[in-house]
């Protein structure tokens, strides 16, 4: 896979009864999309967590996710598959389908893809957050790729929220079902580099554990946006997050922003002007862990983010006129 060029996945048109799933995929220089073709199966779906009924879809010639037709001379490729009675990932049935995709001209072997591929709908509804046509309200813990025990985020219901999160974390977090919002900068607070960014983003579509890309609040807006628009017709449904300082004012909302991710310090609470500043985006509120660190012996718990949840009830109530609906929790 990593001698091949970029592949992307897309869902499509879907519902409980059928769903389209196109792939798009340019071809070498030279090489005229009307002279190859992109072709292949979908099969599955596999999911350690319950019984599945296996099907395999092949992969035929298309036009785009958006109906648009693909010139002649054109070298990008669309394929599509579609499958009957779905199965889409969510943390409770995190099933997978299984690609096997070949770029080719003629008799010659161009590209090939073999990996896995989850199917989420996911999405904003006003200032919530939606998974496959109910609203979900993530509660997450932030811990370190190597120290996360999927496992056991997953029997507690949370979410892990990620410093750069490995490729090996990740594919774990899609076989095991928790979902997962990767940090673009780590916990040091290294500068943030952009290029660098956006090609996490569009790695992390390929998982759909991967729910939100959450930009770092030391980043510009400016570079938020360039890594929004950068990424926004390959990414699907990956939402992107810009984190902001909580004890400040709400900043001016940029452009291609899916959620803001409002940070607060350890027993801190929103600045007064979030209550009159409505959002127009979904807010996660992150507090910092009031103890130290937990211990690798320690188990995940939901008590962090439930006391952050009820100090903002009280603070939503504490004062006369609106406060923020919260879509999500995060500790740590």
């Amino acid at each position: 896979m990593s001698a091949s060029p970029p592949l992307d996945c897309l869902l499509g048109r879907c519902d409980s009864l059928r769903a389209e799933v196109f792939f798009r995929a340019d071809v070498p220089p030279g090489v005229a999309a009307n002279e190859a073709a992109l072709t292949g199966t979908l099969a599955g779906p596999d999911c350690q967590h319950a019984i599945t009924l296996p099907v395999t879809a092949k992969l035929v010639r298309a036009r785009g996710p958006a109906g648009e037709p693909v010139p002649a001379a054109s070298t990008t490729l669309v394929a599509r598959a579609i499958l009957t009675e779905p199965s889409f990932w969510t943390p409770e049935l995190p099933g997978l389908y299984r690609l096997d995709a070949r770029l080719v001209a003629g008799e010659r072997e161009l590209a090939s893809w073999k990996r896995p591929v989850g199917l989420r709908r996911l999405g904003v509804r006003g200032r919530s957050l939606w998974l496959d046509g109910r609203r979900h309200v993530p509660r997450g813990l932030v811990v370190p790729a190597e120290r996360v025990d999927l496992a056991a985020f997953r029997t507690a219901s949370l979410a892990a929220v990620v410093p750069e999160p490995s490729e090996d974390c990740l594919a774990r977090a899609d076989v095991e079902g928790v979902a997962v919002l990767g940090l673009l900068a780590d916990a040091v607070g290294r500068p943030l580099d952009v290029e660098a960014a956006k090609a996490a983003v569009l790695r992390w579509t390929w998982h759909p554990a991967v729910f939100a890309a959450v930009v770092p609040k030391a980043a510009s807006a400016e570079q938020f946006e360039e890594i929004a628009a950068a990424t926004r017709s390959r990414r699907g449904t990956l939402l992107v997050a810009w984190e902001v300082d909580g004890t400040l004012p709400p900043p001016v909302t940029p452009a291609g922003m899916d959620m803001l991710v409002v940070a607060l310090p350890a027993g801190g609470l929103p600045h007064a002007a979030w209550r009159t500043r409505p959002s127009s985006v979904p807010l996660v509120a992150r507090r910092a862990a009031d103890n130290a660190p937990a211990t690798e012996a320690e188990q995940p718990s939901r008590r962090p983010c439930d006391s952050l949840q009820a100090a903002l009830a009280g603070w939503g109530t504490a004062a006369a006129g609106p406060a923020p609906d919260w879509a999500g929790f995060v500790a740590g």
